[in-house]
């Protein structure tokens, strides 16, 4: 049966090889009611063609260099994203992540703050590591907990006198040892002897005067 205009008509039960796939050229498809099996359109597609197939296809599918697959993996399967799903990762003004501590991997370790300056220490618990180049302004608070662990840290008996400029440390093991080591004194000398009272640690010369008794620097 031909047409009006004489085209022949198409039985399509009876064309040779109808299962072979043929390419249409630039022939334009308005409507495609049924596909079966594979079908590969080419190349006449439309934008929601397109997203429909990328969007919902697996990666595999485009896994080779290069791919719109493999680039849409590099900028997703390994994106930064939040613990719970939905939540928006909180950044400042000029776009630096912000932080939540409790998250932090290894907060516990102490660090070298690598001259970062620290204006201010609210408070200050248990052990604390300030590292070189760490600058601290001020401390306000330090806990009971971290107040015990400096009056309980050991001071150990001075080898000599501290000379200035002195730490609180060598002070104190300074003053401990005149206050509670023997003392030997004669018209002419006084000496601060160790714990055991087996060697001395300073001497300082003694001047006496019918009115004053002077005793110069230990040394």
């Amino acid at each position: 049966m031909d047409s009006a205009g004489g085209e022949a008509g198409l039985d399509w039960a009876n064309i040779g090889s109808p299962q072979t796939e043929q390419r249409l050229g630039c022939t334009s498809l308005f409507a495609v009611h049924s596909a079966c099996n594979a079908v590969n359109a080419i190349p006449n597609y439309t934008e929601q063609g397109i997203a429909c197939t990328v969007w919902n296809s697996v990666q595999a599918n485009y896994d080779t260099c290069g791919t719109f697959g493999v680039l849409l993996d590099c900028r997703t399967g390994a994106a930064v994203q939040p613990t719970v799903p939905d939540r928006r990762l909180d950044v400042t003004a000029t776009g630096a992540a912000g932080i939540d501590w409790g998250n932090v991997e290894n907060k516990t370790t102490a660090n070298d703050l690598t001259c970062t300056l620290v204006f201010s220490i609210t408070s200050v618990s248990n052990s604390v590591n300030i590292g070189s180049c760490g600058t601290v302004y001020l401390v306000q608070t330090l806990s009971e907990t971290a107040q015990n662990s400096i009056v309980d840290e050991v001071v150990a008996e001075p080898s000599g006198v501290f000379a200035w400029p002195a730490t609180f440390r060598t002070v104190m093991q300074w003053l401990g040892a005149l206050s509670s080591n023997c003392v030997r004194q004669t018209v002419s000398l006084q000496t601060l002897r160790n714990r055991a009272d087996a060697s001395s640690l300073a001497t300082a010369p003694i001047t006496c005067e019918p009115a004053t008794v002077h005793r110069g620097s230990f040394t």
